[in-house]
């Protein structure tokens, strides 16, 4: 391997070399936590053999892009690629990398960190990445697995309400087979923005798969849980999601539920509400459907 990009786990006396240093996190793609430290002036990205940050990823360009350290600075630099290089998810030709940025290439995303505060960083973004889904920022599966439990046993015990709203993007294979799945997780990503931006610090918003997501809503009966979904259809439909130059009109179905006597176990919960969304689908998608 070139010693002058280090691709590695860093240590904490590692990171504690790595203070006046500026390096790549990836925070989604195949290999989520590898840390990509940048020593030399001029930093290759692609998959050809001979690129000094060379990603498997089959959307992202032979020669993609370039990193590129000017006094200290570093700046990412697009190489005609086909799909684009972004930051913050918008697409640049030639931008400066400020410390927290994200920075895009094909469907894998990097956080870009620098200064002296490398440690807190790295081990702030990796304990985020345990629970949350670098693409959209919602919690993963996982997490979400863990806190549907936790409220379903919260419900049995104490009776106190809890709603879960289940949530799928309509037709998103038809966005996707036009658009290109690099539109796809763009859209994925202003979606989970834009719902997160409209629920309670308390409630869980989740994905739960691929264009799936779920809301775990505690002390909410269903009629409360039915009204934001419906808001939340309705903002999504006015709402014109963006890719480069396209303006994507978006729908979503929900289906609602409430733990109560016909979910026992969390596993019934969860399907009550997945069968509601497919009914939701079935009776004309962009609605609400509760039990």
């Amino acid at each position: 391997m070139d010693k002058t990009l280090q691709v590695t786990t860093p240590t904490l006396d590692t990171l504690e070399c790595l203070e006046q240093s500026t390096f790549l996190v990836q925070i989604h793609g195949e290999d989520i936590g590898r840390n990509y430290e940048i020593k030399l002036d001029s930093v290759l990205i692609g998959r050809e053999p001979l690129c000094q940050l060379k990603l498997s990823d089959v959307h992202i360009s032979r020669r993609h892009s370039r990193l590129e350290k000017h006094d200290g600075e570093v700046f990412v630099v697009d190489l005609d690629s086909r799909n684009g290089t972004y930051v913050n998810g918008r697409r640049v030709k030639r931008e400066q990398l400020m410390d927290g940025d994200q920075v895009t290439v094909g469907r894998t995303i990097f956080k870009f960190m620098r200064g002296n505060n490398v440690e807190r960083h790295y081990h702030e973004t990796l304990r985020r990445l345990a629970t949350i889904d670098g693409l959209t920022g919602a919690y993963n599966k996982k997490y979400f697995d863990q806190v549907i439990k936790n409220e379903f046993m919260h419900f049995k015990r104490r009776s106190q309400p809890v709603s879960l709203l289940m949530m799928d993007i309509d037709h998103f294979k038809s966005i996707n087979d036009q658009y290109g799945h690099i539109c796809g997780d763009h859209i994925l990503a202003q979606l989970g923005k834009l719902v997160l931006s409209k629920v309670r610090d308390r409630d869980s918003f989740c994905r739960y798969g691929g264009e799936e997501f779920a809301l775990v809503m505690p002390d909410t009966k269903l009629r409360g849980a039915v009204e934001l979904g419906r808001r939340l259809c309705e903002m999504i439909a006015k709402s014109q999601f963006k890719f480069d130059d396209n303006q994507i009109a978006m729908t979503i179905s929900i289906g609602a539920a409430e733990a109560g006597q016909q979910t026992g176990n969390p596993l019934d919960f969860v399907r009550v509400a997945d069968e509601l969304l497919y009914q939701a689908k079935s009776n004309g998608r962009n609605r609400v459907e509760a039990d």
